[in-house]
């Protein structure tokens, strides 16, 4: 299912409308909020997130990230049953705290893709030291373009999270992406974030209603 790239946007949403070209994303207009390595804080003054009037979630089951990690047992949430989790684990050679660059995955889902291990579905959970959205690379020489970005705040069971929705198109693939991200700290110097990526909008609104049942395992 596509939708027009130009569609309105709900007006609870700060939107962005110039377009932006680039590889690393989501592209904000104020650079005040970019922080070093690419990625962006939050505003401070966004909207509520506007969920889906009416979701089918009766067959959602209840998921958990897989990786372990000394300052939390998992992070849980609520996902379409047509999500697989990934499985495999990875032991990072840099302990949790250790340096600065410290980070790693805690756990990921996919559902639909266009070839083996590529997937144009999914959501993963990282924990590390950096505050700011999670960013997604957009490699290759094709000139992505940023059509729209916005942000409010999503109100979880682990307190109100930044939200940033944005959608790329990129001329070598079929349909635009539209990815959702938050993060939050869970305690000084220790945040979690999250992002979800989706080849149309609808199915992005299910992520972002996902995202609103988080909870965190200590």
């Amino acid at each position: 299912m596509s939708h027009p790239e130009n569609a309105p946007h709900n007006r609870s949403e700060a939107v962005l409308e110039e377009t932006q070209t680039g590889g690393l994303f989501p592209q904000i207009g104020d650079s005040s909020r970019r922080l070093d390595g690419g990625a962006f804080r939050a505003t401070a003054n966004a909207p509520p997130c506007t969920l889906p009037a009416v979701i089918d979630s009766s067959e959602w089951r209840i998921v958990a990230t897989n990786e372990r990690s000394k300052y939390l047992h998992a992070v849980t949430l609520t996902l379409p049953p047509r999500f697989r989790q990934d499985t495999s684990h990875f032991e990072s050679e840099i302990p949790e705290g250790s340096i600065e660059f410290w980070g790693h995955s805690l756990g990921s889902w996919d559902a639909g893709g266009v070839g083996p291990d590529i997937y144009i579905e999914g959501i993963g959970f990282w924990i590390g030291p950096n505050e700011g959205y999670p960013t997604v690379g957009v490699a290759g020489d094709d000139r992505p373009e940023q059509k729209a970005v916005s942000e409010c705040v999503l109100k979880t069971a682990v307190g109100l999270l930044p939200v940033v929705l944005f959608d790329v198109r990129s001329p070598s693939l079929p349909f635009t992406m539209y990815y959702v991200a938050t993060y939050w700290a869970l305690e000084p110097d220790v945040y979690i974030t999250a992002q979800g990526q989706a080849s149309d909008s609808v199915a992005r609104s299910q992520l972002l209603a996902a995202l609103a049942t988080i909870r965190v395992e200590r």
